[in-house]
């Protein structure tokens, strides 16, 4: 379990240090990668979307039916068979333009190096080959806990940890593969998945009105409760929604000709709203950037300011909801269906 908690801690740290400018160790050149059997099973395309000014819609090929949770913005993604405690961990964030060559190959494999050797006291390994991830810009390495040896794994016991990094476009992916098996099928269809990661070609903007348009649930989802009022969780969500023409509207140039919204309560702690906001004019990069500063005072979202956002043409969907919310999940799946829609053998 040590090894497990390294693992998820130290990728992202050791890339923040890089990116701080702490000198970087030699690392030894990649060796090529190990022959594993192919993933079986079909995979579909799965989409992020990432809010901010340098947000967008992430895609991932996942083996059909797989479950995925956590949040979008920036990517921080669990997602795991059905039934199976095995699971891929995925991190994502954007690198600045002045930052782009601490994202070099030589820099992530230095990354992973550092990681790697943090993490062989809790390893039944004396050492580790860094080796480069297949169909990808990227390179991972893999490990076992030696606490568990000859253990049976569980849920929150993996006796195998895969970690590795990749560049896609001007992002930097962190990942994780906690399993029970050392190359086992979920391993494999796991670093197939990480090495697929890319952005979305962007979406016209008929498509994506059309999309927003229908994404609204056409009736109460099972579980959940309909509310006649917002729910926010942060207060800058609302005041967007209410008060834009007067507030906002004349600084920006713009303004919006129809709002609404949906409000429900799923239990637990989970409840909230989406708003849909129509704006006389395509929503442009500087009322995605207004947006993003006015809801979280920083570049994404934070705990205190959760709230999430998708533009395309000239309409804007906020998800005013936890950070963990079956409202916002079910909400961007139906938005990916209608933007994706998939084969009916694909659908979820």
């Amino acid at each position: 379990m040590k090894l497990q908690f390294a693992a998820s801690l130290l990728c992202f740290c050791a890339f923040v240090a890089h990116a701080a400018g702490t000198p970087a160790s030699k690392s030894p050149p990649a060796k090529p990668a190990a022959k594993t059997q192919a993933p079986a099973g079909k995979t579909v395309p799965r989409h992020f979307f990432v809010s901010g000014s340098a947000g967008g819609i992430a895609e991932i090929d996942l083996p059909a039916g797989w479950d995925i949770s956590g949040r979008t913005s920036p990517i921080a993604m669990r997602m795991q068979a059905p039934g199976a405690p095995d699971k891929l961990q995925l991190t994502a964030f954007p690198i600045s333009k002045d930052k782009i060559a601490l994202a070099s190959d030589d820099k992530l494999r230095d990354m992973l190096s550092e990681n790697g050797k943090s993490m062989l006291k809790f390893s039944a390994e004396t050492g580790f080959d860094i080796l480069p991830l297949p169909g990808a810009r990227g390179f991972y390495f893999g490990l076992s806990d030696k606490a568990l040896a000859g253990k049976p794994g569980g849920p929150d016991k993996f006796p195998f940890v895969h970690s590795g990094a990749l560049r896609f476009g001007e992002w930097v992916g962190i990942f994780n593969v906690f399993s029970n098996e050392k190359q086992g099928r979920f391993v494999q269809e796991s670093l197939a998945a990480a090495a697929s990661l890319r952005w979305s070609a962007p979406v016209p903007a008929a498509q994506g009105e059309r999309a927003i348009a229908a994404m609204r649930f056409a009736a109460v989802p099972e579980g959940m409760t309909r509310k006649s009022e917002i729910n926010c969780v942060s207060p800058q969500a609302k005041m967007l929604y209410d008060r834009f023409n007067d507030l906002y509207g004349p600084m920006l140039g713009t303004h919006t000709v129809k709002s609404s919204f949906e409000s429900y309560d799923a239990g637990g702690g989970d409840a909230g709203s989406v708003l849909y906001m129509s704006f006389n004019l395509p929503v442009q990069n500087d009322l995605r950037a207004f947006v993003a500063g006015l809801l979280w005072h920083e570049a994404f979202p934070t705990r205190e300011h959760p709230e999430e956002f998708f533009a395309a043409g000239s309409e804007l969907v906020v998800w005013c909801t936890p950070v963990e919310s079956r409202i916002k999940r079910l909400s961007q799946t139906r938005l990916e269906e209608a933007l994706f829609p998939p084969a009916k053998s694909e659908r979820r």
